[in-house]
């Protein structure tokens, strides 16, 4: 399928499928509840790797949103992933393995450019304090 096709947006698993795996025992509701919430986030990190390479994924994606629902803008219903991550920076500790994963994907390219070097150390810092099980309770 050609990218410029807008069906490449329209795979994800309808709600009235969630419910099944829930009714059959195959997913519990926190666990759909927080891969959604993790496939927003990939899929906000994707936008955004993107249009920092140029690409035109997001512009895409933003006609397609709009048409879809009504005008409304996809970074005014869901976070935008620049600024949650400005957000997690500023608090200075990670709450969940969400936001982990969202600062390591933003950080691990090596020509990412939203952080400065030492933004990026505190980050590092953070995500390395996290890993070795310093978590919030």
């Amino acid at each position: 399928m050609p990218p410029e096709d807008p069906s490449i947006f329209d795979t994800v698993t309808s709600s009235e499928r969630m419910l099944e795996w829930v009714e059959e025992g195959q997913a519990t509701l926190s666990q759909i509840i927080a891969g959604t919430q993790q496939a927003i986030k990939d899929f906000n990190v994707t936008l955004v790797e993107d249009a920092s390479n140029g690409g035109s994924l997001v512009q895409r994606f933003a006609t397609f949103y709009r048409n879809r629902n009504d005008g409304r803008e996809y970074f005014s219903d869901v976070a935008n992933p620049r600024k949650l991550a400005a957000k997690i920076l500023q608090r200075g500790k990670l709450k969940n393995d969400t936001e982990w994963y969202l600062l390591k994907e933003l950080t691990t390219a090596a020509d990412q450019t939203l952080f400065t070097p030492a933004e990026t150390d505190t980050i590092d810092r953070m995500l390395a304090t996290y890993e070795t099980g310093a978590r919030p309770d």
